[in-house]
């Protein structure tokens, strides 16, 4: 005989307890040390500031090494236009190979709204304003 599950306002009630059973269980991680001390602060300031530059709107660093073993750095940053998010690309490009003969690994184009410049320890997103909304 199959359960049947409930719908309606009980389903509301299920997932608040999953999640207080899930944040429960595991603890919130906390940065190890301070932020100035990683060694990939260099590189997230410098795209920030590359980023900066080219007049990238909403720049966000944020320091994520202590959830994830993938990167140590998210850099999020908007740009109004093809043109200015291709041109804030190359900036960072430019000064990350230039500042420490970084080349990052580019995904994505300006007209999908989203490229992706992955350093392996700074991760570098920059939206159209249309993807930032989405996501």
């Amino acid at each position: 005989m199959a359960v049947q599950q409930k719908r309606g306002p009980n389903k509301q009630k299920r997932r608040e307890s999953l999640v207080r059973d899930m944040e429960a269980m595991a603890p919130r991680a906390q940065p190890v040390g301070k932020w100035e001390d990683d060694p990939a602060t260099p590189l997230a300031l410098a795209a920030v500031r590359a980023g900066d530059e080219r007049k990238a709107r909403d720049v966000t660093a944020l320091r994520v090494g202590h959830l994830t073993s993938a990167t140590n750095f998210f850099v999020n940053m908007v740009g109004g236009s093809k043109a200015q998010i291709n041109a804030i690309v190359k900036n960072v490009e430019d000064e990350l190979e230039e500042q420490f003969g970084r080349v990052g690994h580019r995904q994505g184009k300006a007209m999908s709204g989203w490229i992706c410049l992955d350093y392996d320890s700074v991760v570098v997103n920059i939206f159209s304003e249309a993807q930032r909304e989405f996501y």
